[in-house]
């Protein structure tokens, strides 16, 4: 790659501190920086993401600028201040010249569209009744989506501090007592059982949706705080439920995908990088998931144990020979594990917390798991080949805008 000195840097040095990419929003502003140092440079491009056309169709449009950018060697540690200063080029890990095109926070997506979704959506909660640190339940206020929140006995009286009971569902005890068992006859984890593990509110979750007539649910973490539409190089806030009833149509088109969810915002970067295509086929499905729970039944699969509930769920799928979808066209935000109060926080507060959650997934999939460090505690690392793909039972190539436009937060 071609690589950019400022004057001031020292060139003798054998290796810079770090390179960084900077990138210009167009090719004027790279013409104009280029005239502030007087040099004229080869650059290069952003590569589009991966489409993947074969499995993207009847959603909402996706597309994603290509930016010139040129590489930034850094030898000394001021050199990133005077490059930022003297030049006026702004950002962190990424460099841009004059601004990022990334800031419109008082922008987001609606739809002219009425539609809502077709299939019960369920928050799994404990212990976090209030809005501003389950904050799953604003969200879907503010989209004007219906939903139950599924909460223990116990906390009843927290929660009604803060919803009617008609939001509200609650488990019955046996569904806590009768939780499926991981670990081949040892006993259950007593530090656990009925205090945070989410597993049998989710299994009551899908038993109610199976009451319902629903042939599907979604299930969602209750600490998401926000939804967003990935286009056209932005993140913007999405406010219409029409990203509920896109994915539920996008699900419906396929013949063997029983398992459905989008990513996580980190995990998708704004701008082109041919490593993060806008669908993935045969990945782990987190947070915001939408199950086809007659076809899973069918297969004896199911959420059980205490631990790692959806790596175990996205993994008795793959190992059933079926393909999992994550759509990156919309994207989350949430807190990292063990970062909210409430919740599954209690398996965290233990000297053995992680390393017990590490050895739950290992012992059910030694050969798919491996072992790696996340900020200082030891966590896991999944690679499970794919070997099969989605079956659509319809191939419309067009895009499905659902009436999404942009509008400012304040108008509405």
């Amino acid at each position: 790659m071609d690589t950019f000195h400022l004057n001031t840097l020292d060139l003798a040095s054998d290796t810079p501190l770090r390179t960084y990419k900077l990138r210009f929003i167009n090719e004027d502003y790279m013409t104009e920086f280029f005239t502030f140092i007087n040099e004229v440079i080869v650059h290069k491009y952003d590569r589009c993401i991966d489409l993947q056309k074969n499995y993207y169709f009847n959603m909402p449009e996706f597309t994603c600028p290509k930016y010139p950018y040129i590489i930034v060697a850094i030898y000394h540690p001021q050199d990133l201040d005077i490059l930022k200063l003297y030049y006026g080029i702004q950002g962190g890990s990424g460099l841009w010249f004059p601004h990022s095109p990334h800031t419109h926070e008082d922008l987001c997506w609606v739809s002219h569209s009425k539609q809502k979704p077709k299939y019960p959506i369920y928050i799994v909660s404990h212990k976090r009744a209030n809005p501003t640190i389950g904050t799953t339940a604003t969200l879907l206020k503010e989209m004007k989506i219906d939903f139950k929140i599924v909460i223990r006995q116990e906390c009843l009286e927290e929660y009604l501090n803060h919803y009617n009971m008609d939001t509200l569902l609650v488990m019955p005890k046996d569904f806590d007592n009768n939780a499926p068992n991981l670990y081949d006859g040892q006993p259950l984890i007593e530090h656990l059982k009925g205090n945070g593990a989410s597993i049998p509110q989710r299994n009551y979750a899908w038993f109610h949706a199976i009451q319902s007539g629903a042939t599907h649910h979604w299930i969602l973490d209750d600490n998401i705080r926000g939804f967003f539409r990935r286009q056209d190089g932005l993140y913007l806030r999405i406010k219409s439920p029409i990203m509920f009833v896109s994915l539920e149509n996008y699900l419906d088109m396929t013949d063997n995908c029983f398992l459905l969810g989008i990513a996580m915002k980190n995990f998708c970067p704004s701008i082109g990088n041919d490593r993060n295509p806008i669908v993935w086929n045969g990945t782990c499905i987190y947070s915001c998931i939408l199950i086809n729970h007659c076809e899973l039944t069918k297969r004896n699969i199911k959420w059980r144990g205490w631990y790692n509930e959806d790596v175990d769920l996205a993994l008795q799928v793959l190992k059933q020979n079926l393909p999992t979808i994550q759509l990156c066209t919309f994207t989350y935000i949430k807190p990292t594990s063990g970062q909210t109060q409430g919740g599954n926080q209690n398996i965290y507060m233990y000297e053995d917390g992680w390393l017990k959650k590490y050895s739950a997934i290992k012992h059910l999939y030694p050969r798919e798991v491996s072992e790696k460090e996340v900020a200082g505690h030891i966590s896991h690392n999944v690679k499970y080949k794919v070997d099969v793909e989605p079956i659509f039972n319809t191939r419309n190539t067009s895009t499905n805008n659902y009436g999404l436009y942009k509008i400012n937060h304040s108008s509405l």
